[in-house]
């Protein structure tokens, strides 16, 4: 970073300041995230910041330690200039050579007693994830300095692959309101929802790139970074910085890169179940679209999980969709067809896991627990029946933060602000315990609201405006 510049721990220290106003439990809470938000901290900018004209070097020295052979290489080069300076990265590694590294085993078998369902069991990323590689080309580390720097006011554009269901409405809505929050340096924010169809968004991206001269930077959740590449490639080619956030894109042609690995959302939502469950019981689960965020949480996150337990019996695996009406259907449709067979619920959705709940009680049912995300509903259930029945559930989040992430980058790229380009997240967490549940619960707020407003900078009457109440 530049001298003179907020670094990403001055930065970090006053996002975290900001959150300090948040009731006890949701300061609790918060602090769970924000230990996720410190693990995988991209770099954010907050204000303007000018640096004085001089030489910067960084070094970096990264050492492994082990019985086997190693590899020493040092590299110095400079990654980029600027008006009476000059960046230089020096870089010495001391690594395992490649005939003798040990590679992470996973998934594996942890027994049912020794597993932490709050503990990230392998790192966003890891190469032994099964799946696909998520993180995009990491050269350079760095986006350069004043690479994209423009003068405001800025046009800033948003294509969102889906919309229309709660959790995205208030990311997108987090997003808009931290880009308009900038006053002056805000021309405009174009927003494009594609409401789940790859069609759609490609045909919105294709009316962006048409305003091609007018847009200072593009941030896309995609549906399918391969469909969507070509336009990807376009925009970053002409010039237009291109953030990619949320869900994976696996390309090489994108300024900056915040996204979840969502193979570790779908393995630590498993490995709860197989906690609640003592790795013994029958299955059923709700996943998600047959998207790419869809099919990392279950093909590759969940189902290997469950795969390491023969003792755990999958009864039938439908399509909910991420949705709370489908969910209830298709729930109503297990329960007929299984009934008290089922000994717990994979959802991979806070709204569907409601809607099983819902499916459950409406046809007498017991509860049995359930995988859940942070949805204000769901933590009114969660109080209601845990002591009552054999009901349980884990509340994580897929880091609605990342509506702030992106939009921070954005500002930086603008204003000129070298920052990390590449950044993949794990999910964050509120454990259930009933103090913490309580505060964050809000009766009069709708059972659709996710309750990651408390730390992405919306108030409970935007949060009912968007979902009435």
């Amino acid at each position: 970073m530049k001298s003179g510049a907020e670094t990403e721990e001055d930065i970090l220290k006053k996002k975290i300041s900001r959150r300090a106003a948040l009731s006890t439990a949701g300061k609790i809470a918060t602090g769970v995230i924000v230990a996720g938000v410190v693990a995988g901290v991209g770099g954010y900018y907050a204000g303007s910041a000018a640096a004085p004209a001089k030489t910067v070097t960084k070094t970096a020295t990264v050492t492994k330690t082990q019985a086997a052979k190693t590899v020493t290489s040092t590299v110095t080069k400079t990654v980029g200039t600027a008006p009476a300076a000059t960046v230089t990265s020096t870089v010495t590694k001391t690594v395992t050579s490649v005939a003798t590294q040990t590679a992470v085993k996973w998934p594996r078998y942890i027994p049912p007693e020794e597993i932490d369902p709050y503990k990230v069991p392998i790192e966003p990323g890891d190469p032994a994830l099964p799946g696909p590689v998520l993180q995009p080309a990491g050269e350079p580390e760095y986006t350069l300095p004043n690479q994209y720097k423009k003068e405001p006011p800025w046009v800033i554009a948003l294509s969102y692959c889906g919309g229309g269901i709660a959790w995205d409405e208030m990311w997108i809505r987090a997003f808009e309101k931290r880009v308009k929050s900038w006053g002056d340096l805000v021309d405009k924010v174009i927003i494009k929802k594609a409401l789940f169809s790859q069609d759609t968004q490609i045909e919105q991206l294709e009316e962006l790139w048409n305003m091609r001269d007018e847009i200072d930077a593009l941030v896309i959740v995609p549906i399918s970074g391969t469909a969507l590449e070509p336009y990807y490639k376009k925009f970053y080619e002409y010039g237009i910085p291109v953030i990619n956030a949320l869900d994976p894109y696996y390309g090489k042609y994108v300024t900056v890169n915040r996204s979840i690995d969502d193979r570790i959302f779908g393995a630590m939502m498993a490995l709860w179940l197989v906690k609640k469950l003592k790795g013994k019981g029958n299955v059923v689960v709700l996943r998600g679209p047959y998207i790419p965020c869809g099919n990392l949480r279950w093909d590759y996150g969940a189902k290997p999980v469950l795969e390491q337990y023969p003792d755990i019996k999958i009864l039938e695996v439908v399509n909910a969709a991420f949705s709370y009406d489908k969910g209830k259907k298709l729930m109503e449709d297990l329960l007929s067809a299984y009934g008290e067979k089922i000994d717990g619920v994979l959802s991979q959705a806070g709204s569907t896991t409601m809607g099983c709940v819902e499916a459950f009680l409406e046809m007498g049912f017991p509860l049995v627990p359930m995988t859940g995300e942070l949805y204000n509903g769901l933590l009114g259930y969660w109080l209601e029946y845990h002591d009552k029945t054999n009901f349980d559930t884990c509340l994580y989040s897929e880091r609605m933060e990342t509506a702030i992430d992106a939009a921070m980058a954005v500002r930086c790229l603008l204003e000129g602000i070298q920052i990390k380009r590449n950044v993949l997240y794990p999910p964050v967490w509120v454990p259930t315990e009933e103090k913490i549940i309580k505060e964050l619960y809000h009766p009069d707020l709708p059972k659709f609201a996710p309750v990651d407003w408390l730390w992405i900078g919306l108030t409970k009457e935007e949060v009912k405006e968007l979902y009435g109440g």
